[in-house]
């Protein structure tokens, strides 16, 4: 299990290990939300 972690407890240019994942279509389009950034660079897939 992972250690709670909040802003104030982070240090400059620690690091931590973390559990490994798979950034899908939808964690973009929720970032493309949150941040209203809709720009083609964004959006262009690399085949």
């Amino acid at each position: 299990m992972e250690q709670e972690c909040y802003f104030e407890d982070y240090v400059l240019n620690h690091t931590r290990k973390t559990f490994g994942r798979t950034i899908t279509e939808s964690d973009i389009v929720v970032h493309a939300g949150h941040t209203g950034d809709f720009s083609p660079i964004t959006w262009t897939q690399k085949r």
